[in-house]
């Protein structure tokens, strides 16, 4: 993953993945991140794939804490 911050705090980046059948595939992802009140941060993504069919769409990510018990 290689992305910047822009001007207007969004995160702008290109991704690569590797499948479960071993092909490499590449993306894009526009990012807004939000602090939870709780402290985690939550990123809001619209995302495009730049190979295949060219799909698109929305994920909504939230930072995960484990807790010392």
């Amino acid at each position: 993953m290689i992305g910047k911050q822009l001007k207007n705090g969004e995160f702008d980046f290109f991704y690569h993945h590797i499948n479960k059948n071993g092909e490499l595939k590449i993306g894009k992802c526009l990012s807004k991140a939000k602090m939870l009140d709780d402290g985690r941060l939550k990123l809001f993504e619209k995302w495009q794939w730049l190979c295949d069919d060219m799909s698109s769409g929305e994920s909504e990510l939230i930072e995960v804490v484990k807790v010392k018990v």
